[in-house]
């Protein structure tokens, strides 16, 4: 995991990319007037179904095919391909849970 992110940061570095898609959005509504809190909660959901899209698609369309072990080679590249569609539901998973969880603690409370 901790290669992964190196190898992300490192191509995102040397591209002269940045990852800002939900600050960029953040910062337009607070430079519309919105205050700070406002504006990241407002940002949050409007971003979330485009990532939402794009990793489903990729775990559905792009990862799926190479998983069930089709193709030639594809016995090698199948079990990393089983991980990392594991993970990305784990990770999601996660995120929803956590997301229901602050949502229940923001009603009870």
């Amino acid at each position: 995991m901790p290669f992964s992110f190196i190898g992300a940061f490192l191509a995102i570095l040397i591209t002269g990319k940045t990852l800002n898609i939900l600050i960029d959005y953040t910062n337009t509504l607070r430079a519309r007037g919105m205050e700070r809190r406002q504006a990241i909660l407002t940002a949050g959901p409007i971003r979330l179904h485009p990532i939402l899209m794009t990793t489903f698609t990729m775990i559905l369309v792009g990862m799926m095919l190479i998983a069930v072990g089709l193709g030639e080679g594809a016995e090698t590249r199948s079990p990393m391909t089983i991980a990392t569609i594991g993970g990305l539901i784990t990770s999601f998973l996660y995120d929803l849970f956590d997301e229901i969880k602050a949502r229940a603690q923001h009603y009870f409370t």
